[in-house]
């Protein structure tokens, strides 16, 4: 949150070699330090400030019981210095959409009667739910919750030099709403992600003789991420119904994790060789586990409301753990020259566990161990009115995975049981150049130019790597994807600009941009020969894909309010590469203001000292789709609505919803 940092910068486009892992822009945050938590000129050297927001005082019908908690402090005593921030919210219920209040859902609420039923000989006592309305805007057992903390610090060890630890935990935990299943308690889910770092650092300066200042620094980090998605245990699920503000802070208690279904080595031998624990139920004996619906015993006295039976569904179980050293050397030489030189390691640990609980049908299950390393330089040459910047990265990745060439595995012939990787092969290293070069010009005392060129790699997601690296074919369904050995997506980008001062305050900024050679993952579908059926067929995969070239305009009038703030339009055009057509928004007008008082007013304007507008307003074209025809003449020749089912849809996102139109205003 924006109590937890002192400094953003963003690095659009163009950006220093160091800063890798990116095909288009980088955002550089720096953790916030006490100094934030104190006011200027303060004399004590503990601060704290906090701030609650809720959306309570709008009741049922205009809130969704949403509260937001914001602490950050800091304390400085001597050389240390120790800021915290964290920011805690809960939303009792998720949004359905507009008119929500005009369409309720029906809670069970106690016991209406039991019926007694009798057939082929047996009685059977059926309890008879009674059903109110949910109240306003509020969905059932829908809540959301999620809380960022920080810690952060740092120690002058002496002049030049300091150390420092950051520690950051995140945690995200939502109730899955299932109007079909709501009562059936067993059969609602959740999930939650939740994440830790611990980074430690030194930066310090090494030298200093005549016109050369060397400094250094370097940081080390653990960190883990990790998921959970499927059922929750039956104390969990009923206690986490409606929380209290929305909050669910602690965890929720899943019917399956990573302690009872462990995701290891033995379970990735079993999905290869097809035996044994697949699932955490007996495959063999999957229909008892299959969902009820005997009764209608729901509001409205419909089949497709579960009575019992689950609970069923996908279970997903996944954790990254990282560990990340970084080291660089920094090098100013007199005023004009800077010299960056660095290298960097990540070591990866994935376990990663996808399937439907009585069911194989597209199943996942891997655990990994990639890699990946970085050298980077970067160097700056500042004239009088000319600044050039360089960088140069080399980046290497290995997958660390062996895979089959055709996904078969246990039906493989000759497969061998004791054996399974047999006919597995190795994947590849991939490594890759990326050079870069910003020409900045004063051509007068107005007018700035610049002109750059970057070369972009990033490491692919690794879920387009190894998804379905362990699933046999014979036990899935035509519409799984698999993963292959890909190397990094890649882009190359060019920017041609300028900026005018039309007065002190004002000023005009141009950019024309173009994006090409890219190289990114898609699913794409192949013919390949299937060695058991010695026959083509069809499989997704996927595969690193041109997706054309873009290029755009970007304008933008800026103006400054004096010391108390800016305000600015822009307007963007985007001529998106063919495979964004779908997301591109080609025309887009912006404009902002950031204006405050201040607290120096007096008289009779005092009494709006310290107000604070924010506005922002944007007017952007609608996204494409391919339309399908308004209708088409069924087998009695009688016109009906089409649903594109056998009909020639229209051209390729041809079509385009409506304008979007946002305005965003904060007074304080």
């Amino acid at each position: 949150g924006p109590n937890a940092f002192d400094r953003l910068t963003l690095y659009p486009g163009f950006s220093p070699a160091s800063r890798g892992g990116a095909v288009g822009g980088v955002v550089s945050i720096a953790s916030a330090s006490s100094a934030r938590a104190l006011p200027a000129g303060a004399s004590r050297r503990i601060g704290i400030r906090g701030a609650y927001a809720t959306d309570a005082l709008f009741g049922t019908s205009g809130g969704l019981n949403f509260n937001r908690i914001v602490l950050n402090g800091g304390s400085r005593t001597g050389r240390l210095d120790v800021s915290v921030a964290g920011i805690v919210e809960g939303q009792g219920s998720v949004r359905l959409g507009q008119d929500q209040n005009a369409s309720r859902v029906y809670l069970a609420a106690g016991l209406d009667t039991t019926v007694t039923v009798t057939g082929t000989g047996t009685q059977t006592a059926v309890n008879v739910l009674r059903f109110a309305p949910s109240e306003g805007l509020r969905i059932p057992s829908s809540a959301v919750s999620s809380y960022t903390v920080l810690g952060h610090a740092s120690y002058r060890v002496a002049q030049g030099h300091e150390v420092g630890l950051t520690v950051l935990g995140s945690q995200t935990q939502q109730r899955q709403f299932d109007y079909l299943n709501l009562y059936n308690p067993p059969q609602l889910q959740a999930d939650r992600s939740w994440s830790r770092a611990i980074i430690g650092s030194w930066r310090g300066r090494l030298a200093q003789r005549d016109r050369l200042v060397l400094s250094g620094e370097a940081h080390l980090s653990w960190q883990t991420d990790r998921e959970i998605d499927g059922p929750l245990t039956s104390a969990s699920e009923l206690a986490s119904r409606d929380p209290f503000g929305g909050f669910l802070i602690g965890p929720l208690g899943f019917r399956f994790d990573l302690d009872n279904f462990a995701v290891n080595d033995q379970l990735v031998r079993n999905f290869r060789t097809n035996s044994g624990r697949l699932s955490p139920y007996d495959l063999t004996q999957a229909t008892q586990y299959a969902l009820v619906d005997q009764w209608r015993n729901n509001a409205y006295g419909a089949q497709g409301f579960s009575d019992g039976g689950g609970p069923v569904g996908r279970l997903t179980l996944a954790r990254e753990n990282r560990t990340v050293a970084t080291a660089a050397l920094n090098a100013r030489i007199g005023t004009r020259h800077r010299v960056r030189l660095g290298a960097e390691y990540t070591g990866y640990r994935e376990s990663y566990y996808s399937s439907q609980l009585i069911s194989q049908a597209l199943s996942d299950a891997y655990v990994e161990s990639p890699n990946r390393s970085a050298l980077f330089a970067d160097y700056t040459l500042e004239l009088d009115r000319l600044r050039v910047d360089a960088g140069l990265r080399l980046d290497r990745f290995s997958s660390g995975a062996s895979r089959p060439g055709f996904p078969r595995i246990s039906t493989a012939p000759g497969f061998d049981p004791a054996n399974p990787t047999a006919q597995f092969s190795a994947d590849q290293s991939h490594s890759r150049w990326s050079p870069r070069i910003r020409v900045t010009g004063t051509v007068t005392d107005r007018l700035t130019a610049f002109g750059a060129v970057t070369t972009l790699a990033q490491v692919p997601d690794f879920s387009a790597i190894y998804t379905g690296i362990n699933t046999d074919l014979s036990v899935t369904n035509p519409q799984q994807v698999y993963g292959t050995d890909l190397g990094f997506e890649r882009a190359t980008l060019g920017e041609l600009g300028a900026r005018v001062s039309l007065a002190p305050a004002t000023s005009v900024d141009g950019t024309v941009w173009t994006r090409g050679g890219q190289r990114r993952p898609s699913v794409v579908f192949e013919n390949v020969f299937d060695p058991l059926r010695l026959q083509n067929v069809s499989l997704s995969r996927y595969r690193l894909t041109d997706p054309g070239s873009a290029s755009g305009l970007d304008l933008r009038l800026s103006h400054a309010l004096g010391g108390q703030g800016e305000a600015w339009l822009s307007y963007s055009y985007v001529d998106p590469a063919e495979h964004e057509q779908v997301s591109s928004r080609p025309h887009t007008v912006a404009a902002a203001i950031l204006y405050n008082t201040g607290p120096d007013l007096q008289g009779p304007a005092a009494a709006v000292r310290d107000v604070g507008v924010y506005g922002a307003f944007r007017i952007a074209s609608g996204t494409a789709y391919t339309a399908c025809p308004t209708s088409i003449p069924n087998d009695a020749g009688v016109i009906s609505p089409a649903l594109c089912n056998g009909a020639p849809a229209g051209a390729l996102f041809s079509a385009r919803l409506p304008t979007l139109k946002v305005l965003d205003l904060r007074v304080t």
